[in-house]
């Protein structure tokens, strides 16, 4: 079962079901107003398909997308018939092609260990005048997760200020960036859990993944404990800007 979404931002709320619900998949799809050709998404590997999916199904002829993905692809998750693969880290996306009208980044947890290294790489593949799109965890991002996940010691969550600086600094244009929250709403433990295994499903597999797995159930049930509803707060950061 998917976890209920609510979009809060600002004074407005909205609320659906699914991997990405309506609003989300507003702010995901808000590149295709400028009819890119050739698209780059970023995602954790878990998360890459339905990203990707987004671009794929919008009808225009020619168009291509592309992304990032390290090792064999079949061993992460579903992808989309059309999406071209490049052998690549997405968090640190070296050497990434180009050049593109549009770069799209989603992610539900951090998985960009050097943010202002990655924006800079990322703005490179661009052509002039093409677009970024990115909605990724910033600081604040939800305390409960960083006390309960196991790679939260590796989040690298940037303040909204550091992100507004180093955007400056690579001389962006039309650039636009908000703060908000995502309400993520869960039936039961196991579709938390099921949830926040997603984005890298390989890092629970083998012996070591599921001793990782079984301490992130442990962390989450004590988390949990008493709670009349099981949901998380997450603060994001979405940014939009032209090179």
């Amino acid at each position: 079962m998917m976890p209920c979404h609510r979009l809060r931002c600002d004074t407005k709320e909205n609320m659906d079901t699914g991997p990405f619900p309506e609003p989300v998949q507003k702010r995901l799809c808000e590149g295709l107003r400028y009819s890119p050709s050739r698209v780059l998404c970023l995602a954790p590997p878990g998360e890459l398909g339905p990203v990707a999916a987004l671009y794929l199904a919008a009808p225009q002829a020619g168009r291509q997308v592309r992304a990032l993905l390290a090792g064999d692809p079949y061993l992460h998750t579903p992808l989309p018939a059309g999406l071209s693969l490049i052998q690549g880290d997405p968090g640190r996306a070296e050497r990434p092609g180009g050049p593109y009208d549009l770069v799209v980044a989603w992610a539900s947890e951090a998985f960009i260990p050097e943010p202002r290294q990655w924006l800079a790489q990322v703005i490179r593949s661009l052509r002039p005048g093409g677009r970024l799109q990115l909605d990724l965890p910033c600081a604040g991002f939800c305390p409960v997760l960083e006390a309960c996940h196991p790679d939260a010691a590796s989040w690298t969550l940037p303040q909204a200020a550091e992100l507004q600086g180093w955007l400056q600094e690579l001389r962006l244009r039309e650039l636009e960036l908000s703060t908000w929250i995502e309400l993520r709403i869960y039936q039961e433990l196991g579709d938390l859990l099921e949830d926040w295994t997603r984005p890298f499903p390989l890092h629970f597999e083998g012996q070591g993944g599921q001793q990782r797995l079984a301490q992130l159930r442990q962390n989450l049930a004590s988390a949990f404990e008493g709670a009349s509803e099981l949901s998380l707060a997450l603060r994001r950061a979405h940014i939009r800007a032209m090179r």
